[in-house]
């Protein structure tokens, strides 16, 4: 039932321990963006106070944080079709009767 899961939510085991690695990863994430998004708006509305070093150094630090997508895509298509084969085998142990 449902309803059963979704009330059972906090009592769960598995969230319970995920739940730092998380917060921390947000974190984490949530700095970096603010950081860029910072650097970003240093260099495109000059606030550096007419110091075009800090300026530009700003341009060329948000510039090189942006990670490029090609890795990242070619590595989540490699992660899909290890848990399609992962959960193949789950399965045929399964039918299997082990």
């Amino acid at each position: 039932d449902w309803s059963h899961n979704i009330f059972n939510i906090p009592n769960s085991t598995i969230l319970r321990d995920i739940r730092y690695p998380i917060v921390s990863v947000f974190l984490w994430a949530t700095v970096w963006s603010f950081l860029h998004r910072f650097m970003l708006t240093i260099a495109s509305k000059n606030i550096a106070g007419g110091k075009a070093w800090l300026s530009n150094g700003a341009a060329m630090f948000a510039k090189h944080m942006c990670v490029p997508t090609v890795p990242h895509s070619m590595m989540v298509s490699a992660m899909s079709f290890l848990l399609v084969f992962r959960t193949n085998s789950a399965y045929q142990r399964f039918a299997e009767g082990r």
